[in-house]
């Protein structure tokens, strides 16, 4: 799995808004950094293999990147990418969790967030905050991250073991989407869209 083909996966579901969303190259980062994050804390797994970069901007992923910059701060018109075609369903399911939960943030405000958590602000430790920095993001530092974001709004009797051992989706007639954990402990609003 490559972060381009989750990047393709990210502008491929919000173009299939009802209200259609064009996805900014700012934006689709950001996705994709959550994307990892989540996996990793709750999947004990990667989803993609490059690494994520703490640039000024917040976390980057160098090749999508370069697939995409030439539209700078545009969005990214959908027509022009691809389908991603190395999502088995169970990934497809995991991604569409992280856009159900995050797809309410601009690309602004997931900029905002990220430079607010640890493993961003880790990883540029001796940068300022305008200053160019390719240091990677640590994946070890990612994980533990998002295992205390999932722990600080668990619920009693509902813990990170529990997630990480259900069946993923496809092995199960009906499978526990992300987005109902996130709403069952207080990481996303029941209301929310």
């Amino acid at each position: 799995m490559t972060a381009l083909e989750i990047a393709r996966a990210f502008i491929r579901l919000a173009a299939r808004e009802q209200e259609v969303a064009y996805l900014t190259h700012l934006h689709l980062q950001k996705l994709i950094y959550y994307a990892q994050g989540w996996s990793l804390a709750l999947r004990r797994n990667r989803l993609f293999l490059e690494p994520i970069e703490a640039w000024t901007h917040g976390p980057c992923v160098h090749s999508v990147y370069e697939a995409f910059k030439k539209h700078g701060s545009r969005p990214i018109p959908p027509k022009n990418v691809p389908p991603p075609t190395s999502l088995n369903r169970d990934e497809w399911a995991f991604v569409r969790s992280i856009w159900e939960s995050y797809k309410k943030y601009s690309a602004i405000a997931l900029r905002n967030k990220t430079h607010r958590e640890r493993p961003w602000l880790e990883a540029r430790k001796g940068h300022d905050a305008s200053e160019p920095c390719e240091a990677e993001i640590s994946q070890n530092t990612m994980m533990e991250f998002f295992q205390r974001e999932y722990e600080t709004f668990q619920l009693d009797g509902f813990a990170l073991e529990d997630v990480l051992t259900m069946p993923p989706p496809s092995q199960v007639r009906r499978g526990k989407p992300f987005t109902k954990v996130l709403e069952e402990v207080g990481l996303r609003d029941a209301s929310a869209p």
